[in-house]
């Protein structure tokens, strides 16, 4: 899975640097904020999730011959998941006693994320969004359940689309851009089948992330 992911990225890189010229090359850090659909077939039931903070960093260039249109590509690191709240419960109230814990589920990915660009630049301020495919990679997960169970089916390479809609301010060679993004994952996370040991159980990501970032243009 690691040449794959590797062949995949140096493919597409390859084919841009081909294609275009570099025009600026950036960092992005921000939040990302994740929820996961978790659903139990055998009973249709839909577990109740909140959302969690996490981390959002990128490395980002963009390639671009055109005056409108450009292809940016991010390379970059975010957390993913759930919390949920789990009544507390004692021998005497099994039901609960009204009191809750919260409890957190993350997952670390490292994302490949090339995208088409459409900006319009005036003197200082360019307004701008994105569209692309996304692919993310598990590096490892985090949770405060125990998922020893089902671990092992828990898909490493997620595929995915980016809406992005931003603002950018630019003074000479710098750039200060404003950015939020939308991702839906096509793949799922977990995909079981109802059996005799589970109810099968059905997950998906998605999240908004909200992220400031700084570029230098060497075009």
């Amino acid at each position: 899975m690691k040449k794959y992911l590797l062949l995949i990225i140096y493919l597409a890189s390859t084919s841009v640097l081909n294609a275009q010229l570099l025009r600026s090359v950036g960092v992005k850090s921000g939040l990302a904020v994740a929820n996961q659909s978790w659903l139990l077939k055998a009973g249709d039931l839909t577990l109740d999730t909140d959302w969690r903070n996490g981390f959002y960093g990128a490395l980002s260039l963009e390639f671009s011959k055109s005056k409108h249109w450009s292809l940016v590509t991010d390379w970059g690191y975010y957390t993913k998941g759930n919390t949920q709240n789990v009544p507390n419960s004692t021998a005497a109230l099994p039901e609960g006693d009204g009191t809750f814990a919260v409890f957190d589920t993350r997952f670390n990915y490292v994302v490949f994320n090339p995208m088409l660009k459409w900006r319009h630049e005036t003197k200082h301020f360019t307004p701008y969004a994105m569209l692309g495919l996304r692919m993310d990679y598990q590096l490892s997960y985090a949770s405060d359940f125990n998922f020893a169970a089902i671990e092992n089916d828990f898909r490493k390479t997620l595929w995915g689309a980016t809406a992005v809609a931003g603002m950018e301010i630019k003074r000479n060679q710098m750039g200060l851009l404003l950015e939020a993004q939308y991702q839906n994952d096509f793949s799922k996370l977990i995909d079981l089948p109802v059996s005799s040991s589970n109810w099968g159980v059905d997950v998906k990501n998605r999240a908004f992330v909200f992220c400031l970032g700084l570029k230098y243009y060497l075009l």
